[in-house]
């Protein structure tokens, strides 16, 4: 019985490094917030929405990158949180 024989392939992918946009670091620096040593906005692991500064909460590629259904649900956990911190501070 003769065996079949299969073509062999290796397969490379390349792709950019991921970076943060040229905006990102003079938005933090007018809004005072700190950057990651990747240039991103500095969040915490268990907290990712909120910032270096209290109040101010990021969502998106402006911490990290990420793809469109993080991103969204980040941005939704963020407003949520921006609604909760202006309730605390009478606004409505």
């Amino acid at each position: 019985m003769a065996k079949s024989k299969s073509p062999s392939s290796t397969w490379l992918s390349c792709r950019p490094a991921c970076g943060p946009n040229a905006g990102v670091k003079e938005l933090a620096q007018r809004l005072g917030l700190e950057l990651n040593q990747f240039g991103f906005c500095r969040t915490d692991r268990l907290t990712p929405v909120t910032s270096s500064r209290p109040g101010i909460f990021v969502a998106g590629a402006f911490q990290e990158p990420k793809d469109i259904p993080e991103s969204v649900a980040q941005s939704h956990r963020a407003a949520s949180l921006a609604m909760e911190a202006s309730r605390r501070c009478g606004a409505t």
